[in-house]
């Protein structure tokens, strides 16, 4: 689009898009603003912040940490046995996480002793969203809730699906 950005302002809009799932990433005129153009403004802090939303955004089921409280993105979801445990890397948390069925791995528990349960908060969710109606993305499988507008829908993940039929969008023949 070319426009110009005073890079105060660019590396507001970079942070904002950092923050938020639904921003990133950072975009003018619809289109991603390519890292080469702000890359040199960043922090190695913000570097590093937008290397792992990079990371995330590319990751299609993805694992964050079982700590309600944190909720930091781990990983790729992995359901192959032996299960693979996340252990967050935020000083504060260090919670261990399944990445199978992305519940909390009590400390000193062995894997072996480990039994992989679905979450009854998660169950519970999937419940709701069928009831009202939602769709999971065939990519992500993240619940999507259409509220109005055309059955095209644009995940966060990036992934274009019709919410009639559940194909990606560009194989549907709704």
């Amino acid at each position: 689009c070319h426009h110009v950005y005073h890079p105060d302002c660019l590396l507001m809009l970079v942070k904002t898009a950092i923050e938020s799932t639904a921003q990133f990433p950072p975009r003018c005129c619809g289109r991603p603003i390519p890292a080469r153009l702000f890359r040199r403004y960043l922090t190695p802090e913000l570097k590093q912040a937008l290397a792992t939303r990079e990371a995330e955004r590319g990751t299609p089921r993805r694992v964050y940490c079982a700590n309600p409280h944190c909720s930091r993105f781990l990983g790729a979801r992995d359901k192959r046995i032996p299960v693979r445990v996340y252990v967050c890397p935020s000083p504060s948390c260090s919670t261990r996480t399944c990445a199978r069925c992305r519940t909390e791995v009590r400390r000193g528990a062995s894997l072996d002793a480990h039994a992989c349960a679905h979450d009854p908060a998660y169950d519970a969710t999937l419940r709701l969203g069928s009831r009202l109606g939602w769709v999971r993305c065939p990519h992500c499988e993240d619940l999507i809730e259409r509220d109005g507008g055309c059955a095209h829908m644009t995940c966060s993940c990036g992934t274009e699906f019709c919410y009639d039929c559940g194909a990606k969008y560009s194989g549907c023949t709704c």
